[in-house]
């Protein structure tokens, strides 16, 4: 196929083909030939003056002398010169090789997870995977690149919750590989925690025994949280209890009631607590007022992605619901996160 120096675009909404020649010009194109309106596919495609195409109705659509750079809607793509309405294929198998046909990819994991191999990028130039996993466990689907194939750089990517979804265009040959590259809404990313983290700079106390003190956190893509970590600076509280928050209050999950050790500590949720993308909080919440916990303070605002709050005090353990936003603003972040299934990739 070669490269072209003059390209027209051309946008043919629900139509299909027979065949005939395609001459574009500058204010929009003609045609000659039959044509039948009515089908099922939208495309759109950079062609020459003079393309021929040529190929049965509602079926794939094949042009030459043309260069095709980029499919417009998730239903089509290019393959080779050629336009294919690409499949749906619902999966619960333990491994399962991508078609170069295929399009939508439904993963259910079994118990002993799932891996997907790409097709060809370099066979299946312009082809549009979206690969999600649609059910609820923590078994990962593992997707792989054929043979030496990458994907953004590398070679395998994981889907560790529920909708979590990756989504990519093959590239063919770059720099002597076949590459996948993100697509639409791109690849997400199981990162490995979430919260303020580990950043810390001074020792706190909280300030109202039984008062809840809450910092929010944002995920971009579905996670399921197993624990969140602590670390006790100082004075080790009896009793305390750690957990998560939506934006109207409602817990999400949480740990229940524990004593804590001095120092750094993972404390397990009572189950695992799944979180669609958005904005939610941490929360901490101890019996008294002497526990000394790790923080990061701030001489000024906190950044708007570690804002800390408390709520009403009497909740211990954390309660169903709590009121949002928190009654009063902190300049001090405490020194926890939550741990993520799957962790970074």
């Amino acid at each position: 196929m070669k490269k072209l120096n003059f390209l027209y675009l051309i946008f043919l909404p629900s139509i299909s083909f027979s065949s005939g020649i395609y001459n574009p010009s500058s204010s929009g194109g003609s045609s000659s030939g039959t044509i039948s309106t009515g089908g099922t596919s939208q495309m759109a495609y950079y062609a020459s003056s003079g393309t021929t195409v040529s190929g049965a109705p509602n079926t794939a659509v094949t042009v030459s002398s043309v260069t095709f750079l980029e499919p417009v809607q998730m239903t089509t793509t290019v393959v080779n010169g050629s336009f294919l309405t690409k499949g749906i294929v619902n999966t619960n198998a333990a491994s399962y090789q991508v078609l170069g046909t295929d399009h939508i990819i439904l993963a259910s994991a079994p118990a002993s997870g799932m891996t997907i191999t790409l097709s060809s990028s370099s066979q299946n130039l312009g082809q549009v995977l979206v690969i999600t996993k649609v059910d609820a466990t923590t078994y990962p689907v593992t997707i792989n690149g054929l043979g030496g194939e990458v994907i953004q750089g590398t070679g395998t990517l994981k889907l560790n919750a529920f909708m979590q979804t990756d989504q990519m265009v093959a590239l063919g040959v770059v720099n002597g590989s076949g590459t996948w590259t993100p697509w639409g809404q791109g690849l997400q990313f199981t990162p490995d925690q979430l919260g303020p983290g580990e950043k810390q700079n001074t020792t706190s106390t909280i300030n109202v025994a039984s008062q809840p003190v809450c910092e929010s956190f944002y995920t971009s893509v579905p996670v399921i949280i197993d624990s969140v970590t602590i670390i006790n600076n100082g004075v080790v509280d009896p009793l305390v209890d750690v957990g998560i928050y939506d934006t109207g209050g409602k817990r999400m999950g949480s740990a229940g009631t524990f004593t804590p050790v001095l120092g750094t500590q993972r404390i397990p949720l009572t189950a695992l607590t799944y979180l669609p993308p958005g904005i939610y909080w941490e929360c901490l919440v101890c019996a008294n007022t002497t526990s000394q916990f790790a923080s990061n303070a701030y001489s000024t605002n906190m950044p708007p992605n570690e804002q800390s709050c408390t709520g009403a005090a009497g909740n211990i353990p954390l309660p169903a619901t709590l009121p949002f936003p928190c009654n009063a603003a902190r300049n001090v972040s405490y020194a926890m996160w939550a741990h993520v299934v799957g962790g970074a990739q």
